[in-house]
């Protein structure tokens, strides 16, 4: 991959190029936006870095921005006492450095009641890829999983990843 071959994946990325690198169908239109957002930002690297991030997406990472939210809902059971309905959605950003684009980001969300403060239990989760912008791998969601322990709702996915281009890859 050359730098050149990069900011014409990016200019050219569209709605098919985003569902082969696995993005979740409800965030293609936010993908494909996002690559111009992304070319942009990569225009913006001195050619040190540009290379430097041409290098990552051919390496294994580690993630570099995470951040979580959470929305708390209220109902209130048959007896009167309060049920929290607790949404919370962790996104991760996988970033080549600190201030460099992301490359790939993807979010867990799990939902679970609460009631005085105790885990009753999961109502749903889903875990998604808001934005793939390597051309080198594509990802696909095998299962998810949610579940309740020491009173923590947690969720969690299996992905199968793709190496190379389309078809052809490992």
């Amino acid at each position: 991959m050359t730098i050149t071959k990069y900011e014409s994946y990016l200019k050219y990325y569209s709605n098919a190029t985003a569902k082969n690198a696995g993005v979740s169908a409800k965030y293609r239109k936010f993908a494909v936006a996002g690559a111009q957002k992304q070319l942009s930002a990569f225009f913006k690297l001195s050619t040190a870095q540009k290379k430097q991030y041409i290098k990552a997406l051919t390496t294994i990472g580690k993630v570099q921005d995470y951040s979580i939210n959470q929305d708390i809902s209220y109902e209130h059971a048959k007896n009167g006492t309060k049920i929290h309905t607790k949404t919370v959605k962790a996104t991760c950003d996988w970033k080549p450095g600190k201030y460099f684009p992301s490359i790939l980001k993807f979010r867990d969300t799990v939902t679970y009641r609460v009631k005085a403060k105790k885990v009753l239990r999961t109502t749903s989760s889903d875990n998604y890829v808001l934005s793939n912008y390597n051309p080198f791998v594509s990802l696909k969601k095998t299962g998810n999983k949610r579940h309740v322990s020491k009173n923590k709702a947690y969720t969690w996915a299996r992905w199968k990843y793709v190496l190379g281009v389309g078809k052809y890859g490992a």
